[in-house]
Parts: C-alpha cells; sequence; structure tokens
C-alpha cells in the first residue's frame, strides 16, 4: 500500500499566514497598552485634587520642670520622646479638639494628619491633607494649637502633683517640729528642730523655683513655622499615570500573546 505525500505549503503562502498572525500579535499588544494607559488615565482625571500643608514645631521634655539639673545631665532619648509625642499628634482625639476649639466646619474623616518626627532634632513637622489648600492650612495650625493645649495642661497636673507632695512633706515636717517644740531646752532637740527648719525652708524654695521653671516652660512648644496654604495639589500626574498604564498595558498584551502562542502549539 503506497503512502501519499502531502502537498506542499508553498513559502509564500506560510509567510502571509505568519505575517498575519504576527500583525493580529501586535495589534493585541498596542491595544491592551493603549486601554490600561486609557484606563490610568481616567482613574487620575476622576480622583479629586488634595492638598497640603504642614507647620513646624520644636518640643521640650515636660521632665525639665521637675528635675532640670537631673534632666541636662541624663542622656535622654530624644528621638523617643519626639517620636512619641507625634503619635499623639496623629490621634483623633487631639484632631477632634482642633476642629471644635477652632471652630471649623470640616469633617475629621475629610483631612488626614500626619506628624512627621525630626530624626536629628526635637522637631516635628505637621502635615495636613484636605480637599483645599485653606483647609489644609487651617486645620494644621488648629491641631498644633490644641496640641499645646494638651501640653499646657499636662504640665498643670505635672505640677499640681509635685506641689502636693511638697505640701504632704511640708506638713509632716510641721507635725515633727510641733512635737519637738516642748523639748525647746534640749540641745539634741534643738539640733534636730534646727535641721527640720533647714528642711522646710528647703521645701518652700524648691516650691518656689518649681512655679519659675513651669512659668518659663509654659508649654514647651516652639512653632518654627506656621502652616499656610499651598497652590500645588498633590497626587500622580497624567502623564506620568499614561506612562504606567501603557508600561503595564504592554507587558499584559505580550503575556496574552505568549499564552496564545503556546495553546496554539498543544492544539
Amino acid at each position: 500500500m503506497s503512502t501519499r505525500t502531502p502537498p506542499a505549503v508553498p513559502q509564500s503562502r506560510i509567510k502571509r499566514i505568519a505575517g498575519a498572525r504576527l500583525t493580529r500579535w501586535l495589534l493585541l499588544v498596542a491595544s491592551t497598552s493603549l486601554a490600561v494607559a486609557g484606563i490610568a488615565w481616567l482613574t487620575t482625571a476622576l480622583q479629586e485634587d488634595r492638598y497640603a500643608a504642614s507647620s513646624l514645631v520644636s518640643i521640650d521634655d515636660i521632665s525639665v520642670i521637675v528635675n532640670a539639673e537631673a534632666a541636662a545631665s541624663e542622656r535622654r532619648d530624644v528621638a523617643q520622646y519626639v517620636r512619641n509625642q507625634a503619635s499623639v499628634l496623629e490621634t483623633e482625639d487631639v484632631l477632634d479638639r482642633a476642629l471644635r476649639q477652632s471652630q471649623l466646619d470640616v469633617d475629621s474623616s475629610d483631612v488626614t494628619v500626619r506628624a512627621i518626627p525630626s530624626s536629628t532634632r526635637s522637631e516635628i513637622r505637621v502635615q495636613v491633607i484636605a480637599d483645599s489648600p485653606r483647609v489644609a492650612a487651617d486645620v494644621a495650625n488648629a491641631v498644633v494649637r490644641a496640641y499645646r493645649r494638651t501640653r499646657s495642661t499636662a504640665v498643670e497636673e505635672l505640677l499640681a502633683r509635685v506641689t502636693e507632695t511638697q505640701e504632704s512633706r511640708r506638713e509632716l515636717i510641721l507635725e515633727r517640729l510641733a512635737e519637738l517644740a516642748p523639748a525647746n531646752d534640749d540641745p539634741v532637740t534643738a539640733v534636730r528642730a534646727d535641721a527640720l527648719r533647714d528642711r522646710l525652708l528647703a521645701l518652700d524654695t524648691r516650691g518656689d523655683l518649681l512655679a519659675e521653671q513651669a512659668a518659663a516652660f509654659g508649654d514647651g512648644v516652639l512653632v518654627l513655622n506656621e502652616a499656610t496654604p499651598t497652590r500645588s495639589a498633590l497626587g500622580t500626574r497624567p502623564a506620568v499615570s499614561i506612562a504606567v498604564g501603557a508600561v503595564l498595558g504592554f507587558m499584559l498584551g505580550v503575556a496574552i500573546v505568549l499564552w496564545r502562542y503556546a495553546r496554539s502549539r498543544n492544539l
């Protein structure tokens, strides 16, 4: 039995088939790239403009009020303290009080507050992102004011605790002096009484010094730069979005072509 040899396919036809397939693949890659780039541009165009404004503040550790000499001599972790205060600035409580005290007609969900601590200085940059430049600047300054009120309250509470401790010690010294009063003629008792009076004087002097230090310290916050409205909006520029979309679309188109090519060889 003779085997029939299939007729040979002309080279011109093979070239036409290969050319048509290559053209379809190139069109697929190009259309995919254009489609993804168009989607990226449309997404960017539909996004609302957002604006950022920031205020720069310098802060001091409240503990210096209680013991300034120890605070100056000890190697305190300033960076960690600044990071902790930055976390306080980002809390919802500070933002809510800022909006309420400043009477700003802004919903807290419409703004984003970021407190960026410095790694080398005791400074924090308070950045607010909002729908308009004026709102961003107003909220940033309001957050700083609300934070300063929080610090003032903390200083007052710290001073009240220290004063209460001072008063307790003072009352104890006065009680001991009253117990020693009937025996003033005794030399030993007189020495003890003088020592107690010296402690009482030192205690009163320290109380006056604490009051002076607290008054000089204030809230321990220095505003280096207030937030001002900016003209430029945040977000990715349309040209960048189109370029990124075109590249991603090209990669997706190539992947589809390779998948279709592999599938056609297995058929």
